[in-house]
């Protein structure tokens, strides 16, 4: 794949006298020590608090300007409810969409009868297929085991095999300086400077748990399937010091660390990384492993604790095929958005010694997709807001469905680093989410291909 050509802003250059140019310096040096103070802990549960009730956001067919932008402020979390006001500001609001997995799912969910459980080390026992845990059973468990049942939920939601990006660009966004050129990339449209971008392919299969397979035990005919969730597969094809780097990730159902199994050119050798690593920066980005999609870590390396239900602001159903960006840094969606109802859990890691103390994360009451995190340090700030572009299923999910597009689509994943003013933007392609079958699920995901060419 070839790199797309990066569009660059010039700005207009001001010639001024020594006086000036000591003052405009002084000015810029106020202004970078002149900062909001970083959100707490206590004040995102503050916020949660007062506006727990706040349901209905401005009409559909409004569009929001800075100057009203304080009618948001019920719906959008503290810290990325600052980087939504500069002076270009205009959200569109439409109706939120009523999500219904298809036929299959739902009888899945029905066979089941509710019977799942949680074991004592918040394992999901007495499960095979669609959701696992209702509504009810949620809300009238203790904070701990209803933080858990809204986790397995999160995990077993509608997916039908998974899906695939052919290509991913991830950029990595940060202020533009005064007398700074802006040197951006596709889909970035506002303000700011990529340093560096990487582009890379990705694909997450399902190996069981597979509601439309009842047939076949709600699985793939692999030996994996009696023991792995699901597979995922990176391949890096930009920039050349990293092309042809890959990963193979496998989670397990049980509480044993993800296989992670990488491929770097220039050691010309497969490696296991160590669980650890999980929590470090994944290829320079503002992401870590456990990042993607707001939440892709594992349940068991998490203390959960319910906090209720708040209606947020969302991008849940994108107006763009590859989505689009504005502001200082170019790292808000010039899109529509969805005030939609979620599921609140906090997330404490059980390893002492992870770089993030907790995080509040938001999961979306009917589809269940993770939606926004806050992750804090261990002074209890704000460290960063991650959050997803969506676009609604092109399908109704009826009984006629066709199952490839019946799944919420994946456009976009934001890290906004808010201590070091700075993030990363992932944009793919539309996203396909394919019919799998054994043989092709070997041909990609296997570790032992690797090392071979694709």
């Amino acid at each position: 794949m070839h790199a797309k050509e990066p569009v660059i802003r010039d700005y207009p250059l001001i010639v001024a006298s020594p006086k000036m140019r000591l003052l405009m310096l002084i000015i810029t040096m106020v202004m970078m020590q002149t900062t909001i103070a970083a959100p707490t802990r206590d004040d995102v549960l503050g916020w949660l608090e007062e506006y727990r009730y706040a349901h209905d956001g401005p009409t559909a067919g409004t569009i929001v300007r800075v100057d009203d932008l304080e009618m948001l402020k019920p719906f959008v979390v503290p810290g990325f409810f600052d980087e939504m006001q500069f002076p270009e500001i205009a959200v569109e609001i439409e109706q939120a969409y009523h999500f219904e997995a298809p036929a299959s799912y739902q009888e899945a969910t029905m066979k089941g009868g509710d019977r799942a459980s949680l074991g004592t080390d918040g394992a999901l026992e007495n499960y095979a297929a669609g959701l696992p845990f209702s509504h009810p059973r949620i809300t009238a468990a203790t904070p701990a085991d209803a933080g858990q049942m809204v986790a397995w939920n999160h995990i077993h939601r509608w997916q039908y095999y998974g899906y695939k990006s052919a290509e991913m660009r991830i950029n990595l966004v940060r202020p533009t300086t005064a007398g700074e050129r802006g040197v951006l990339s596709p889909g970035l449209e506002g303000g700011g400077t990529v340093d560096r971008f990487m582009t890379t392919s990705y694909h997450r299969v399902y190996l069981s748990r597979l509601a439309m397979l009842p047939d076949q035990a709600y699985r793939i005919d692999l030996d994996d399937a009696e023991r792995l969730l699901w597979k995922d597969f990176f391949e890096f094809f930009e920039p050349f010091d990293i092309k042809g780097t890959k990963f193979v990730i496998e989670r397990a159902f049980a509480n044993q660390d993800d296989q992670v199994n990488s491929y770097l050119p220039t050691q010309r050798r497969v490696r296991r990384l160590s669980a650890k690593e999980r929590a470090d920066s994944f290829m320079g980005t503002d992401f870590t492993f456990d990042d993607f999609a707001v939440f892709s870590g594992r349940v068991f390396d998490f203390k959960w604790t319910y906090l209720g239900q708040k209606s947020i602001l969302l991008v849940a159903n994108s107006k763009h095929e590859n989505a689009k960006f504005y502001g200082p840094s170019s790292r808000i969606p010039s899109d529509r958005w969805q005030v939609r109802p979620c599921y609140v859990v906090e997330l404490s890691p059980v390893w002492k010694d992870h770089p993030y103390a907790s995080r509040i994360m938001f999961i979306d009451m009917e589809n269940f997709e993770a939606t926004f995190a806050s992750i804090f340090d261990h002074d209890d700030k704000l460290w960063k807001s991650l959050y997803t572009v969506m676009q609604a299923p092109q399908d109704d999910g009826g009984s006629t469905a066709d199952l490839e597009k019946s799944v919420v689509d994946w456009r976009s994943s934001i890290s906004v680093d808010h201590k070091n003013n700075r993030g990363s933007v992932a944009i793919g392609r539309p996203v396909s989410h394919p019919t799998m079958s054994a043989s092709k699920v070997r041909q990609t995901f296997d570790v032992s291909n690797l090392t071979s060419g694709r």
